[in-house]
């Protein structure tokens, strides 16, 4: 059966922080970190979540970083699996798709 992203729910799970997180480079904002359940026909197959990542600035050649700065990005993870790499997401939509196709390649 091919599944779309239009199949999925989301339901509000516990954050991975309970406090809330500054970011940004000139102007620092604060806010609280979303995470999601992932429910594909009533069965929970994974969860979305924010997390802090990291970004940085060097010129080539060099070993010293320019600037540094922190924001929230998204991330998936399958019900059952951890890894120790992640690839981050701009949306929560596209990391929730990209759980589906690691679910299910057979949708791609």
């Amino acid at each position: 059966m091919t599944y779309t992203i239009k199949d999925i729910t989301f339901r509000p799970a516990e954050s991975h922080s309970d406090y809330p997180v500054k970011y940004g480079r000139r102007r620092t904002i604060e806010r609280r970190l979303k995470a999601y359940d992932v429910i594909l026909d009533g069965v929970m197959i994974g969860r979305v979540f924010e997390a802090m990542a990291t970004f940085e600035r060097k010129t080539r050649g060099r070993t010293y970083v320019n600037s540094r700065w922190r924001s929230p990005r998204w991330y998936q993870e399958q019900l059952g699996q951890m890894t120790s790499f992640r690839t981050y997401f701009e949306t929560r939509k596209q990391a929730a798709e990209a759980l589906l196709w690691a679910l299910h390649p057979e949708n791609a």
